[in-house]
């Protein structure tokens, strides 16, 4: 029995229009977990709560005058999580998402929190991380945990895994102290809003020395006022075209995640949705 059949249970499926899993380039996982939540915790219910945003989406795109469900993409569902258990259940996650690179598939992972994030990109051999994102997330440890949605980039950076991060305007004097001293790139939010081109060749550059992508999005990286459903909000950030826009800058994209939507009846469900479809088109 593959680790796909022990650890993944089926939900509704995203779009709607889902492929066998013989015939996708993209798998679809929900990892609907936020034990490390510290601010506002219900990040688990977001795997859901896309998927139901989905079905009520239209899967053509104007933008890229393509149809969504032409896509070649599989729901596989969601993981079977350890409840407050971080460590079992990135283990669990990198045993699917291993199974399904080794089968020539790219992960798109629905989340969930952002320290899922460490679980995926682990399985990569050689990756450029670029990750949107109103945080640093570069914390030693926070509130005691080494491992949470606060440290996931910097155990990123001790793993070996380059980073460019897009959309940063909050971080404390240690994150940004260890950005400047480990080279780590940075495009903050302000400098999106006075020169996207300037984003767009750090974007560039970036994929240029690295070659292969996996495209983080934390939904925080928005401005409230686009997705203000999301664990750690935080004022001055990108807007949606902005956001959109960016990710068609991202080529050979072998691996994605949408993570941080804490889902409670607003809007921030359909904007995360569409943005997992963007991500999906860049993934072919």
């Amino acid at each position: 029995m593959g680790y796909k059949k022990l650890y993944l249970t089926a939900k509704e499926i995203f779009l709607g229009c889902s492929k066998p899993y013989s015939e996708a380039l993209v798998v679809i996982i929900g990892v609907p977990f936020d034990a490390t939540s510290t601010y506002k915790p219900g990040a688990r219910f977001a795997p859901s709560a896309l998927r139901d945003a989905s079905w009520n989406m239209e899967s053509f795109s104007l933008r890229r005058m393509a149809d969504a469900c032409s896509l070649r993409f599989c729901d596989l569902g969601d993981l079977d999580v350890v409840p407050g258990d971080v460590h079992q259940t990135l283990q669990r996650l990198k045993a699917v998402v291993s199974e399904v690179i080794d089968e020539g598939k790219k992960p798109l992972v629905l989340g969930g929190e952002h320290t899922l994030t460490l679980g995926v990109a682990k399985c990569f051999s050689e990756v450029g991380v670029i990750q949107f994102d109103a945080h640093m997330d570069l914390r030693d440890d926070y509130e005691c945990q080494r491992i949470c949605h606060a440290t996931v980039a910097r155990r990123m950076h001790e793993a070996g895994i380059p980073i460019l991060q897009v959309g940063v305007r909050a971080c404390s004097k240690e994150e940004y102290e260890y950005a400047e001293e480990n080279g780590i790139a940075l495009v903050p939010a302000h400098e999106v809003h006075l020169s996207p081109s300037y984003a767009v060749d750090r974007i560039r550059e970036f994929q240029e020395k690295h070659g292969k992508l996996y495209v983080t999005v934390d939904v925080d990286v928005l401005d409230p006022a686009f997705a203000p459903e999301v664990g750690n909000p935080e004022p001055g950030g990108l807007t949606t075209t902005e956001l959109i826009s960016l990710l068609e800058e991202c080529h050979n994209v072998v691996g994605g995640d949408v993570v941080e939507v804490v889902p409670s009846g607003s809007f921030t469900a359909f904007t995360a949705a569409r943005v997992a479809v963007e991500l999906m088109f860049q993934m072919h």
